[in-house]
């Protein structure tokens, strides 16, 4: 008799222990034909128990199985549900479903077995250890009752009957049954992170109301007929959320609401171990409850966070955390966006370290700079007074400033449909009492006359700009007597000054 084992997630199995087991080797001669031997008698089963593991209660009552069976040492019954009956699995068992043996006028004890027919093959498979109370036993059609017709011994599958069947009379059988198994291993592993859903619950920061709603969705997953859709959560940068999905109504869990008519799908989500970006793409109609144009083109959604869940629709409070990221490169036409998902390990996916050159690497303002442009000689808010093409501005007065003041600095938009958007200042002109502010590139959202603005000073990161023009050289992050490429083609002379020093000035 062959006994079986069952996998869980947690790196524990149950093995089969005692009697033979069936093994066919096949090996292929060198002339091309192949010899088959079957060198054991009854098969082995693998049975993986891992969605039963729902909670650390459940870790814990495995734990003192695994125990107190000292590993491999003692085996145990399991059930498996697949297959536990004498008769087809939907039916019941009755006392005519499997033959036993036929009466020779003296034999009482028959061995309970199952007969596995498919065309003209079949498999007779020992039943070791039925189920108390569940066999039923006929002789000839007549039905007999336990205790008086016959007894059963449950630890070895054996039915003993009251009177030895006439010769001839067949002997049949039903019954429910277990199988004989032993944990394969005396080494237990246990990882947290290898239980249905504990990643995921670990990511939403819900304990064990994520690790429970995983591992009924993959119990749900399995069951075959599965009701299930995907479920986006996206916040901006400026804390505002909205919520996706992929079915056809609207969702809700987690105190958030998931439109369906937003229309978004995504592409499959790509998720590997180690430092590997994970990634995927996201596709969306363009709506005015949910994702806009403008608010696109201001760059509102940037760098939003984002959440991607499996859902059951049927029971939302079966879901799996599958995404957590960011968004990447958005491009929209023909009234649909384009987002790529970007996980968390994308932030190392940049470059680190110092560039050694002659220009400062900071951004005017930022930690490194230390510089303050909130005073009022550095930066100044105005209203729009002209607009050409939401890429030149115009303004009167503004006389405080030098000329070139604001070039290499930056517009804000502080109000108005495209309040958030920023440009890059390329040219900054006074000709008389009107200055002309022109961007690199145009704002996407519309710019109209009385939105207001702030207009930052520019740094072209030079050391004398920063020691002249905002008296911050103790902050300078370049290296300004560094030589320059010209080095790399000078040639000895008469003439000139060669001390190593810098050709830049």
């Amino acid at each position: 008799m062959g006994f079986h084992e069952v996998r869980f997630p947690t790196n524990l199995s149950f093995g089969s222990i005692g009697g033979p087991e069936r093994r066919t080797e096949i090996v292929t001669l060198v002339n091309g034909f192949e010899e088959r031997n079957s060198l054991w008698a009854h098969s082995r089963r693998r049975y993986d128990a891992g969605v039963a593991l729902r909670s650390l209660d459940d870790i814990q009552a495995l734990l003192a199985f695994f125990e107190a069976r000292r590993g491999q040492l003692y085996g145990f019954r399991w059930k498996d549900w697949a297959d536990y009956r004498s008769c087809p699995a939907t039916a019941s068992p009755g006392p005519k479903d499997q033959p036993l043996g036929i009466g020779d006028g003296i034999s009482r004890e028959f061995a309970l077995v199952k007969t596995y027919r498919s065309g003209s093959e079949q498999y007779v498979r020992p039943v070791a250890k039925p189920v108390a109370g569940s066999v039923k036993v006929a002789v000839a059609g007549a039905v007999l009752v336990e205790g008086a017709g016959f007894s059963v011994d449950e630890t070895r599958g054996l039915v003993t009957l009251a009177a030895a069947p006439a010769e001839g009379a067949a002997v049949t059988a039903g019954f429910e049954f277990d199988v004989p198994v032993r944990f394969d291993t005396d080494r237990i592993q246990i990882s947290m992170a290898s239980l249905p859903g504990r990643r995921g619950s670990e990511r939403s920061g819900d304990g064990g109301a994520g690790l429970m709603g995983a591992a009924e969705l993959h119990a749900h997953l399995k069951g075959g007929a599965a009701t299930v859709c995907r479920c986006w959560a996206v916040t901006r940068r400026d804390g505002t959320v909205f919520g996706f999905t992929d079915h056809d109504r609207d969702l809700t869990f987690e105190g958030r609401l998931f439109r369906a008519e937003t229309g978004l799908t995504s592409s499959a989500l790509q998720q590997t171990t180690g430092l590997s970006v994970d990634n995927a793409e996201t596709v969306g109609a363009l709506s005015h409850v949910s994702v806009t144009e403008a608010d696109l083109l201001a760059g509102r959604f940037d760098g939003a966070e984002v959440l991607a869940w499996l859902v059951n629709w049927a029971d939302v409070s079966e879901r799996l955390l599958q995404f957590r990221g960011t968004l990447g490169e958005i491009t929209h036409s023909g009234g649909r966006f384009r987002a790529e998902l970007r996980g968390l390990t994308e932030a190392l996916n940049q470059p680190q370290g110092r560039v050694y050159q002659r220009s400062c690497q900071a951004v005017l303002g930022d930690r490194a700079c230390g510089f303050d442009l909130s005073a009022e000689e550095f930066a100044t808010e105005r209203a729009v007074e002209t607009v050409v093409g939401r890429q030149s501005f115009s303004f009167e007065g503004l006389h405080s400033f030098p000329d070139r003041w604001f070039e290499q600095g930056r517009l804000v938009v502080m109000t108005g449909e495209a309040a958030g958007a920023m440009g890059v200042i390329k040219s900054d002109r006074r000709r008389g009492e009107v200055r002309t502010v022109e961007l690199w590139e145009a704002l996407g959202p519309q710019i109209t006359v009385g939105d207001r603005v702030r207009l930052e000073a520019g740094c072209d990161r030079m050391a004398e700009t920063c020691r002249l023009k905002f008296n911050n050289l103790r902050n300078f992050r370049g290296f300004p007597h560094l030589s320059g490429e010209d080095w790399l083609s000078a040639y000895p002379a008469a003439t000139g000054t060669h001390d190593g020093g810098s050709l830049w000035r």
